[in-house]
């Protein structure tokens, strides 16, 4: 039941292609009109109406999608991890065999 609400939180709805354009109309808009980017006595401040509000419906649109990605994000990094390998023991003969190969060389 999971599986179906993330791909229906992915569609291309009209309201979602709306809330994209709206954004990128008012993006726009703020960076070449610079009276928009005041304050209106009816509305408010206009940024906030053009670009940040499209946004915010966005993220709302897509919740649920968004609070599955940090589980997502831990399973993936679980998954990732190497497997515990068994502990080995360390070979103390080995240093044995270098001391006299060590000396001969120290004492040219």
């Amino acid at each position: 039941m999971r599986q179906t609400t993330l791909v229906s939180a992915r569609d291309n709805s009209p309201l979602r292609i709306a809330l994209w354009l709206w954004a990128g109309c008012g993006l726009a808009a703020l960076l070449l009109v610079p009276a928009l980017r005041e304050s209106s006595a009816t509305i408010g401040w206009l940024p906030f109406w053009l670009v940040v509000a499209p946004f915010m419906d966005l993220l709302l649109l897509d919740r649920v999608r968004l609070m599955a990605l940090p589980r997502a994000l831990l399973v993936r990094a679980r998954q990732r991890r190497r497997p515990a390998r068994q502990a080995r023991r360390h070979i103390r003969h080995r240093r044995a065999r270098l001391r006299p190969l060590l000396a001969a060389f120290l004492s040219r």
